[in-house]
C-alpha cells in the first residue's frame, strides 16, 4: 500500500504545483509560503498517527506533505533575486538540498534509534511549521518581485559605517548596464503570460523537463525489477545495491555545487558576450540578439543531462557487472540535479520574474502528467521498456542543439 500511496504522493505534487505557481505570482510570496508550510505540518501529523485501520490517511497526508515541500521549494527559488550573478548556483542548491531531505530522518533513526517514527514526523512537522513561518514573516516580501528590491537597495551606506562595507553584493556598473539589457528584451518579447506559453522556449524547456522526469522516474520505479533481472543468482548482490541507491539518493547536495557552478559560468560566459556586443559600435543589437545569446548559456548543462540520461539508459542492458551500477547512481544524482534546477534557471532568465510561479508551476504540472507513462512502460518487456527510454535520451539532446544553433 505505501507504494501506491507514494506514487499518488509524487503525481499530486507535481500536477498541483500549477496551483501554487498561480498562487505564488497572484495572491503573493509570503502567503504562499505560510500556505506551504500548513500543508507539510498537517500531512505530517497524518503520518504520525497513521495505523493499519487508518491506512488511508497515507493517501491523503503523502500528497499534502510532498505538495506543500514543493511548494515551499518553489517559494525559495524567490531567493535567487538576491544573488544576481549566482541565480543558478543559488537554485541548483535550493533544488540540492531539496533532494537531500531524506537524509533527515535517516540521520535522526541512526542517531537516536530510541525515537519512535510517531515521534520522529510530530518533530519534523513541528520544527518545520515554526521555522516556515518565521522565514515566511521575517524573511520574505509580499510578493516575490519584491526580494529584488531587498538586495537592490539592502539598507542604507551609513547603516554600515563601522566596517565601510555592504552586505550585499553589488554588480558592477556594467554589469547593471548588461542585466538592465537582457530585462528589457525578455520583458518586450513576453509581455502576456500567452506570448510566454507559446514560444519556443517554453516548448524546448517542456520536453527536456518532460522526458528527463519520465527517464527519471521510470529508472526508480523499474530499479529492483531490474537488479533481480541483472544478478538472478546473486540477491545479496541486488539488496545491497538497492541499500547504495538510497545512499546516492541522499547526495544531492553535493552534486548541486558543481552542476550550479556550471550553469552560473556558462551563463556568465555568454552575458560577457552580450557586454562585448553592446560596446561594439559595429552592429546594432537586436531583442532576439541578446535573447538568444543569453540563452545559449543552458545549453552545456542540458548537454550534460542528456549526456547522463542516455549513460543510464544504455548501461543497464550491461548483466552482472556490480560497477555499473555505480555509474548509474552517480550519473542519476546529476541528473537528478541538473533536471530541476536548470529548469528553474531556464524560467528564471528565459521570462519574465512576473510569470515565474505560473510558468514553472503549468512545466512541472505538465512533467508530472506526462511521467504517468512510465506505468504503461513497467507492462512492456523489460528490453524494449529500455529502448524506448534510449530514443528518449536520445530526443533530449534535441533542445540544447536547438539553442547552440538558433541565432535570432
Amino acid at each position: 500500500m505505501f507504494s501506491y500511496a507514494f506514487i499518488v504522493a509524487s503525481v499530486v505534487q507535481l500536477c498541483l504545483s500549477t496551483c501554487t505557481g498561480l498562487m505564488l505570482d497572484k495572491v503573493g510570496l509570503r502567503t504562499t509560503k505560510l500556505f506551504s508550510v500548513s500543508l507539510m505540518f498537517v500531512g505530517g501529523l497524518m503520518y504520525a498517527f497513521t495505523r493499519r485501520a487508518s491506512s488511508f490517511l497515507l493517501f491523503i497526508g503523502g500528497p499534502l506533505v510532498s505538495w506543500g515541500s514543493l511548494s515551499s521549494l518553489l517559494c525559495n527559488y524567490s531567493i535567487n533575486v538576491m544573488f544576481p550573478r549566482f541565480e543558478a548556483i543559488a537554485v541548483s542548491l535550493l533544488a540540492g538540498a531539496y533532494d537531500s531531505s531524506s537524509a533527515i530522518p535517516f540521520i535522526i533513526a541512526k542517531a537516536y534509534p530510541s525515537i519512535s517514527i510517531q515521534s520522529s514526523f510530530l518533530i519534523l512537522s513541528f520544527v518545520g511549521l515554526v521555522y516556515g513561518v518565521l522565514f515566511a514573516l521575517f524573511f520574505l516580501t509580499q510578493h516575490s518581485s519584491e526580494m529584488g528590491k531587498v538586495w537592490k537597495f539592502g539598507l542604507s551606506e551609513d547603516s554600515f559605517a563601522d566596517d565601510g562595507k555592504k552586505i550585499y553584493d553589488e554588480p558592477k556598473h556594467e554589469e547593471i548596464s548588461v542585466e538592465m539589457r537582457i530585462n528589457m528584451a525578455v520583458d518586450n518579447r513576453y509581455p502576456t503570460l500567452k506570448s510566454c506559453i507559446q514560444s519556443w522556449p517554453f516548448a524546448l524547456v517542456c520536453v527536456w523537463f518532460m522526458l528527463g522526469l519520465l527517464r527519471f522516474t521510470y529508472f526508480l520505479s523499474q530499479l529492483s525489477g531490474v537488479l533481480k533481472e541483472s544478478f538472478k543468482n546473486d540477491t545479496n548482490t541486488a539488496d545491497d545495491l538497492l541499500d547504495v541507491s538510497s545512499a546516492f539518493s541522499m547526495c544531492g547536495f553535493l552534486v548541486a555545487p558543481l552542476t550550479g557552478t556550471i550553469m552560473s559560468t556558462s551563463l556568465m560566459t555568454f552575458k560577457k558576450k552580450i557586454s562585448r556586443r553592446m560596446q561594439s559600435t559595429e552592429e546594432e543589437l537586436t531583442d532576439d540578439d541578446v535573447y538568444w545569446t543569453l540563452i545559449k548559456g543552458l545549453a552545456p548543462v542540458v548537454t550534460l543531462l542528456a549526456v547522463t540520461s542516455l549513460v543510464i539508459s544504455c548501461i543497464i542492458f550491461v548483466q552482472e557487472q556490480r560497477w555499473i551500477y555505480y555509474v548509474t547512481f552517480t550519473c542519476l544524482i546529476f541528473m537528478r540535479s541538473i533536471l530541476f534546477s536548470s529548469t528553474a534557471t531556464m524560467v528564471i532568465t528565459a521570462f519574465p520574474q512576473k510569470f515565474f510561479g505560473t510558468m514553472l508551476g503549468v512545466i512541472n504540472g505538465i512533467g508530472g502528467a506526462f511521467s504517468l507513462i512510465q506505468y504503461g512502460l513497467l507492462e512492456l518487456p523489460m528490453n524494449i521498456s529500455n529502448s524506448i527510454c534510449v530514443a528518449v535520451s536520445v530526443i533530449i539532446f534535441f533542445p540544447p542543439l536547438y539553442i547552440f544553433i538558433r541565432r535570432r
